[in-house]
């Protein structure tokens, strides 16, 4: 982000572009100004982007995962694994 001129990390900027976190008003009109652009039209792409169900349930599925215990996170994954598993089986 040295076009931008924010001191952040690499990962940051990634936790960003997937959703993981947001950035601070000030950094969104840092980034906007890079890209040519007002925070606004940012913030109206996104919301436009994540207008597909897919991207919401995706978000809304990740949120939740985070908020599990690592045990209850397993467990997540081994339904997941069992539900995949059968819809293969019933093709």
């Amino acid at each position: 982000m040295d076009y931008a001129r924010l001191d952040r990390s690499s990962s940051y900027i990634s936790a960003i572009e997937i959703g993981r976190t947001s950035p601070t008003l000030a950094e969104l009109e840092a980034i906007a100004q890079v890209f040519r652009t007002t925070a606004i039209g940012l913030i109206q792409e996104a919301q436009e982007d994540a207008s597909d169900v897919g991207v919401k349930e995706k978000l809304k599925a990740e949120s939740l995962f985070e908020q599990l215990s690592e045990a209850d996170r397993s467990l997540v994954l081994d339904f997941m694994v069992m539900l995949r598993e059968r819809a293969n089986r019933n093709k």
